[in-house]
């Protein structure tokens, strides 16, 4: 299943902006004004936590018009994007939210921008060696195409939206299947394999062996595992597909 996944992945558009012909000059038209509209709109990711939810639908619903136009979303994440939005839950404003903070906190620990040295000024600098981010994929087998899917979408969605933020991602069910390092807008290029049961101990046992200086952990999931016994000495997200007990760290459900 995870292979047939990755086929209609790619098959369906694998970059959500990408370009794809259009026949009638009208819908160019359209099209690019919209793509501008959304390039504009990225100020907002400049400084998330001061926008208001108003704005946050209209940058979200911008974006989603012309991923779907270009068929770049599985008509399953659609069918799950429509219950989020009929819920009232504004769980990307929170998912953003929450990493934007995270890395506001890690700045003081990065050295001076250079560009702005010569004003007299030590701002922070966005350096793609110190601004890191742990995600995991919970690929076991109650995680479905679709479901699966939707996860794909949205760690795209964190890589175009944080590109200065080197992502470690993480594949596991049971075990630990692969470990990758993305940043930016790279293109998705990897294996997906799972179908075993659900064990978070061994993302975590393997984040302490090999990435030691992680301070945030984003794990996509429907919260149906064995968790650890303690709390790691970093922060822990939980996107949940469905409402679940979490012995620690924050949770989040992203579709109800």
């Amino acid at each position: 299943i995870y292979e047939a996944l990755k086929e209609q992945f790619y098959a369906e558009g694998g970059d959500a902006f990408g370009e794809t012909p259009h026949p009638q000059e009208g819908a160019k038209a359209q099209e690019g004004a919209t793509e501008e509209s959304i390039a504009l709109s990225g100020e907002i990711y400049e400084d998330l936590d001061t926008q208001t939810q108003s704005e946050w639908h209209y940058a979200d619903s911008v974006a989603r018009e012309v991923a779907t136009r270009k068929s770049a979303l599985p008509s399953g994440f659609e069918r799950l994007a429509k219950k989020m939005q009929s819920s009232g839950i504004d769980w990307r404003f929170e998912l953003y939210n929450a990493i934007n903070k995270h890395m506001r906190n890690n700045y003081a620990f990065m050295p001076p921008n250079k560009k702005h040295i010569y004003r007299g000024i030590a701002l922070p600098s966005l350096a793609s060696d110190t601004l890191s981010l742990c995600v995991a994929i919970d690929t076991s087998g109650s995680i479905d195409e679709t479901l699966l899917g939707a996860f794909l979408e949205e760690f795209k969605a964190i890589m175009t939206n944080f590109p200065a933020v080197r992502i470690e991602l993480i594949i596991a069910d049971a075990k630990v299947h692969a470990h990758y390092t993305f940043q930016g807008g790279e293109k998705l290029d990897f294996p997906i394999k799972g179908g075993g049961g659900t064990d978070y101990r061994p993302v975590f046992d393997y984040i302490d062996s090999n990435i030691p200086m992680s301070t945030m952990l984003l794990y996509f999931t429907d919260g149906d595992g064995w968790f650890p016994r303690r709390s790691p000495n970093y922060e822990v997200l939980w996107a949940l597909s469905r409402d679940a007990k979490v012995p620690f760290g924050r949770k989040l459900v992203l579709f109800i």
